[in-house]
C-alpha cells in the first residue's frame, strides 16, 4: 500500500470515528476528552500496523514494522504521535518541537482558551512520499475538527510554521509573542 493510500485511510478513519466518539456536549469532561485522546492514539497505531503488513520488499535491517512515538507535551494536555516512531530521532523530534509544534501547540491553546477555537486534542506527525514535502501533519480538535498540512525542509530544517490568518493580523497573545518572536514578527508582516 502506498504511503499516500495509508495517510488517506488513517484520515478516514480517524474522521469517521471521531464524528462517531464525538460527544454530543460542546464542553466535554477531562475524562471524555482523554477517552477521544486514547482513541486517536489507538486508531493511529492501528491504522500504522494495518498499513505496514502489506507484503513489502525490504532491506533485512528494516524488516521490522515502524513503530510511532507518542509523547504529551510538557505542560499541555495534547498529545504529538511520531509515525513511524523509528524514523524521528531525538534531535529530528526537537527540531519539529521547537519549529512547529511548540508554536502550533501555543497558538491553539491561546485561540482555545479565549473562546475562539475548539481545544486541541492531538497532532500527528508523519513521513510524507514527496521530496518537496518529506513530511505531513494531521490536528485533531475537540468535537472532531480537523486540520492537516504538508512541511517542507530547507537545509535540512523543518520550515518554520506561522499562522496563517483571514482577514488582517493574526490574533498573537503575549505569551506567544514571548516564546516566539521570530514567528511573531513574520506573522505581523503579512
Amino acid at each position: 500500500m502506498s504511503k499516500l493510500r495509508r495517510i488517506l485511510f488513517t484520515l478516514l478513519a480517524l474522521s469517521f470515528i471521531l464524528a462517531a466518539c464525538a460527544p454530543a456536549d460542546p464542553a466535554p469532561s477531562d475524562e471524555e476528552l482523554q477517552q477521544t485522546i486514547e482513541v486517536v492514539v489507538a486508531l493511529t497505531q492501528l491504522a500504522q500496523n494495518v498499513a505496514t503488513e502489506a507484503p513489502t520488499q525490504t532491506p533485512a535491517a528494516t524488516d521490522a514494522a515502524p513503530t510511532s512515538t507518542v509523547a504529551p507535551v510538557a505542560g499541555s494536555s495534547v498529545v504529538v504521535v511520531f509515525t513511524p516512531g523509528g524514523l524521528f530521532d531525538d534531535a529530528k523530534r526537537a527540531e519539529f518541537h521547537a519549529r512547529l509544534l511548540d508554536p502550533f501547540i501555543q497558538y491553539y491553546a491561546d485561540l482555545s482558551a479565549s473562546g475562539d477555537h475548539p481545544a486541541l486534542v492531538s497532532i500527528n506527525v508523519q513521513t510524507f512520499d514527496d521530496p518537496d514535502y518529506p513530511y505531513s501533519a494531521d490536528a485533531i480538535f475537540d468535537g472532531g475538527g480537523y486540520i492537516g498540512f504538508l512541511i517542507t525542509e530547507t537545509d535540512g530544517l523543518i520550515t518554520l510554521w506561522v499562522p496563517e490568518c483571514m482577514g488582517g493580523a493574526c490574533p498573537l497573545s503575549d505569551t506567544f509573542r514571548d516564546a516566539f518572536p521570530d514567528i511573531a514578527a513574520t506573522a505581523d508582516s503579512y
